[in-house]
């Protein structure tokens, strides 16, 4: 009602004033500052407001982490707890001879990666990587390196153990970022040696002792790299792979033409036995079969180097493959994004697949091949790990990356010889490897 009388009286000023002319009554002075006080005293009224309550930080929970036992690590092999000072040193990876007039191989059952793949003519040869090696005596047989055995052994900060190289390999074990130990250096004759049993070129054989006089020798880091993400993840050590939905595997093969090894699952220990040339591998230093926990096989693209019968796996980049344990099969996705970098291995639905602890045992199978790789509830009812348009899928990739590789072969392969050339240059001018 107040300011409803305010206006009534201003509009009546406003009148009186429009008739009357300039002058202004007492009245209208009265009524002016009258409105001239209330507008006042409205301005400076303060506008109630509520008091914000005080906002509560909230701290995000912490990663739980591994209740790992004192003194142990979890090893970036196995992810099993191994002794802290096997845990946290570097691992070596051996490139072993595959063919019969090398068997058995010594030492291989005390290995924790196993790496199969095919090199010339359809003969497969191994990488096999170790954490624990200083008791042993015998390592082996030795032979030469094949580039895509060492991209793979790279993702786990191996020092790289060879007796030879194809020359397509040499580019890169000449880089400052491969540690190796060669049998055709003139060292050599301190670490290695060429046992009666066999007949060359099978018969070159290394030591634990040997390796670690070599890497003393040759003044090679001695430890893990910090934060370093090796290829494989693994579940806490008493936890397993969800593999429930995957496709019966108690058979597994790749397919290789000469080794034929496969693999055939044993419920009892939970464990992969592995078979080739007609029976099982045995570690000839204490008569075990070689068995695994986890089995990977990566599906690459494949070509052979020109004018040679060398074989180069494109090992960069993405493709697919099977992840197999626990008598179960399921699909997974490979990606590596540099030919030094660790590889990473993903579920059908994006996430990183985390593996169940224990030894595993990868193969590299090309994609054009990929129908030979099979798996089953048995030898006799295994069928091929992908379907039939998985498998139109991948022959055709490797098809088109086979013709792309052929026509700019010789373009890539001059980038190398420059690299190459940087690298000898960067240790004045001398080999790493020979």
């Amino acid at each position: 009602m107040r300011k409803r009388g305010i206006a009534l009286m201003l509009a009546l000023a406003m009148t009186v004033s429009m008739l009357g002319g300039c002058a202004a009554s007492p009245i209208e002075e009265e009524t002016s500052e009258a409105v001239a006080e209330e507008s006042e005293e409205e301005l400076i009224t303060p506008i109630p407001t509520e008091t914000p309550e005080p906002t509560e930080l909230i701290t995000p929970e912490p990663e739980p982490q591994e209740d790992i036992p004192a003194g142990m690590a979890k090893s970036i092999l196995t992810g099993e707890y191994v002794d802290e000072a096997i845990g946290t040193r570097r691992p070596v990876a051996f490139m072993v001879d595959n063919v019969s007039g090398a068997f058995p191989h010594y030492g291989n059952s005390h290995a924790s990666v196993y790496i199969e793949a095919p090199v010339e003519a359809e003969l497969t040869r191994e990488c096999i990587i170790y954490e624990d090696y200083d008791d042993l005596d015998r390592i082996g047989s030795l032979r030469s390196c094949r580039d895509y055995f060492l991209s793979y052994a790279l993702g786990f900060d191996t020092i790289f153990c060879h007796y030879g190289q194809a020359a397509y390999a040499l580019v890169y074990l000449e880089n400052d970022k491969v540690d190796n130990i060669s049998g055709l250096k003139g060292y050599a004759g301190n670490y290695f040696y060429r046992s009666s049993d066999l007949k060359a070129p099978h018969n070159a054989h290394t030591s634990g002792k040997g390796i670690n006089d070599a890497i003393e020798y040759l003044g090679y880091r001695k430890t893990i790299k910090q934060d370093f993400e090796p290829t494989f993840k693994f579940k806490w050590v008493g936890e397993t792979a969800d593999v429930s939905n995957g496709m019966e595997a108690a058979y597994a093969s790749a397919g290789y033409q000469s080794s034929k090894s496969y693999f055939e699952y044993n419920p009892e220990d939970g464990l992969y036995y592995r078979f080739q040339y007609g029976g099982p591998e045995i570690d000839g230093m204490n008569g075990e079969q070689i068995k695994v926990k986890n089995l990977i096989f990566e599906f690459e693209n494949a070509s052979l180097y020109q004018d040679s019968q060398y074989v180069h796996f494109d090992t960069v980049g993405t493709g697919k493959g099977i992840y197999v344990t626990d008598g179960k099969a399921v699909n997974i996705t490979w990606q590596r994004n540099d030919y030094y970098e660790p590889a990473k291995y993903f579920l059908e639905d994006g996430t990183e697949l985390e593996m169940t602890p224990g030894k595993t045992f990868v193969n590299l199978v090309k994609n054009k091949h990929v129908g030979r790789c099979v798996i089953g509830p048995s030898k006799e009812e295994a069928v091929c790990a992908v379907s039939e348009a998985v498998q139109a899928e991948l022959e055709n990739e490797n098809a088109t990356w086979e013709s792309w590789f052929k026509e700019h072969e010789a373009e890539l392969r001059q980038e190398l010889d420059i690299d190459q050339a940087a690298s000898l240059a960067a240790h004045g001018g001398i080999s790493k490897c020979q």
